[in-house]
């Protein structure tokens, strides 16, 4: 249980830590792919970790998009393997948590594990800041915005889906590039200001949540990277995103120009001048939005 519940967290803070970039795309979770010598369009559609499939019932052109494609690409394949490393990578090098952080960083977080999930911070002293920031973005997660029973995430479920249809399924990063990005990345310093700027927001976890959650569902790229903007230098975002992004167009470039492909990313890997939409269009490719009848 402790391994999926890492799983769960790495994912919704991979979604969230990166800074916004750019203005005036259209409102849309679906984009459609096609040009430069294409013999199908190819999708791109972007999710958000908080939702499950039963948001893509209500998406009847998302469904249209991933049935007709051959390729389906996500931004990792799980198995056992994945779990295992990054909890390693969780783990504080040295010292413990309680050791490293403000007497009043580390009440005020001890406070808030007590109050909304009845744990004692105590519990997560050998994990590092940007772990613990994962078990409070879970927790917030499974306590104000549970999944219905039966259900699955998004990313999951078009895996799945996948290999029910016998379809290609690919994985962007491997596991070592997304531990790069999250956590080798940052020092232990850096965590500790990240931490600090988490915890000392003037609105609460749930209101954090709640507002990225609404942007999602209005199919506003630009108003989830307002919201998601952070104090983070030029050297993060690269590593965060826009590295990841011109590596998985690499990949893609060729892919789409083969067969058909679905792709299911985080919304945030969208949108700005680094962004997959613009990305793909300097190479050559028609990126256009698609209406989701949502």
């Amino acid at each position: 249980m402790k391994k999926q519940f890492i799983i769960l967290s790495f994912f919704l803070l991979t979604y969230g830590l990166v800074p916004g970039q750019s203005e005036g795309n259209t409102r849309s979770l679906l984009w459609k792919v096609h040009g430069k010598g294409t013999q199908q369009p190819s999708w791109i559609f972007g999710t958000m970790h908080l939702l499950t499939n039963t948001y893509i019932d209500t998406l009847p052109a998302v469904k249209e998009a991933f049935y007709s494609s051959k390729t389906v690409a996500v931004e990792l394949l799980i198995d056992e393997t994945v779990q295992t490393k990054i909890m390693e990578a969780s783990l504080l090098k040295e010292g413990t948590l309680k050791q490293i952080l403000p007497d009043s960083s580390y009440a005020l977080l001890d406070q808030w594990f007590k109050n909304e999930a009845g744990i004692d911070l105590t519990a997560f002293d050998a994990y590092n800041p940007v772990a613990v920031m994962t078990f409070v973005m879970g927790i917030a997660q499974m306590k104000y915005f549970p999944n219905p029973p039966g259900t699955m995430q998004l990313d999951g479920y078009f895996a799945e889906e996948a290999r029910k249809g016998k379809k290609e399924l690919i994985g962007l990063d491997t596991i070592e590039i997304q531990i790069d990005a999250l956590f080798n990345s940052f020092t232990t310093d850096r965590q500790i200001e990240l931490l600090n700027e988490f915890l000392y927001s003037n609105k609460s976890v749930q209101e954090q949540i709640t507002l990225l959650y609404d942007a999602y569902l209005a199919q506003d790229l630009v108003k989830m990277e307002e919201l998601m903007y952070g104090s983070y230098t030029k050297e993060e975002i690269g590593v965060l995103l826009d590295n990841r992004n011109k590596y998985w167009v690499e990949q893609l470039s060729t892919k789409m120009n083969e067969q058909s492909v679905f792709l299911a990313v985080g919304a945030l890997h969208l949108p700005g001048e680094n962004g997959l939409i613009e990305l793909l269009r300097a190479r050559g490719f028609t990126v256009e939005a698609v209406k989701t009848n949502h």
